[in-house]
């Protein structure tokens, strides 16, 4: 069955206007009302849709109700309550429904920022192709997901020993590595921090903070004391 001559016409004008009608389904018709399923772009009302297929038809038309069962890729068969989500984190079960960040834009393509350039790109600096990998062939002011290569094996394996207080069995030899690679691990911890305390400086100067910029890091260097005397103690 071929769309109405009414159903064509609507969707030029929608293209027209930098939208775009993919779909109308009829659900059900009850005269006065229709409920039908729409499946459009980005920026699309559907009252004024339905506004407009009234004026096509010559009698008329307002939305009654609007249900969003779609967003991208999530649906609204997978949404949860507050109770529902209450119930899964008492059973421990949370985590089975939350979505890591990167799944939240399948849509944008993945791209990694070059290791000399990720501090740069850290900082909200502008990038090119030379400082990206598999860059080539994307847009430019186009969204993407940035990514950046990060070696975590070390850090799990050192938390793992300091949890749940393992021997090594490495000999003198084998404790001389670790040391070192642990020394390497708070360096860059270290550096890690000296980040942290630059987004600081560019907070306090966004939001306009002029005094008692001494007692906010005072506050800071005291913070660390008691946390250093509370985990040495407790």
């Amino acid at each position: 069955m071929g769309k109405s001559f009414c159903l064509v016409g609507i969707e030029r004008l929608y293209i027209l206007a930098g939208q775009k009608i993919l779909d109308i389904r009829i659900i059900e018709m009850n005269l006065p009302r229709v409920r039908m399923e729409v499946s459009c772009s980005k920026g699309t009302y559907i009252r004024t849709l339905c506004h407009d297929i009234g004026e096509q038809l010559g009698c008329g038309g307002c939305m009654e109700s609007l249900i969003r069962t779609r967003v991208s890729a999530f649906q609204i068969k997978d949404a949860k309550t507050l109770e529902e989500i209450g119930a899964l984190k008492q059973e421990g079960m949370l985590e089975e429904i939350l979505v890591p960040i990167d799944e939240m834009f399948p849509l944008y393509p993945k791209i990694t920022v070059k290791d000399d350039w990720k501090a740069f790109a850290k900082n909200g600096n502008p990038l090119d192709e030379k400082m990206l990998k598999d860059a080539d062939s994307q847009e430019e002011d186009r969204q993407v997901r940035l990514y950046e290569e990060c070696s975590m094996l070390g850090a799990v394996l050192g938390n793992v020993v300091f949890l749940y207080q393992r021997a090594l069995p490495l000999g003198n030899p084998g404790l001389a590595v670790y040391g070192s690679f642990s020394g390497i691990f708070l360096g860059s911890w270290v550096v890690a921090l000296g980040e942290v305390v630059n987004i600081y400086a560019i907070l306090i100067r966004r939001i306009g903070l002029v005094k008692g910029i001494g007692l906010v890091i005072l506050s800071m260097a005291l913070g660390k004391v008691v946390g250093s005397l509370w985990f040495f103690f407790f």
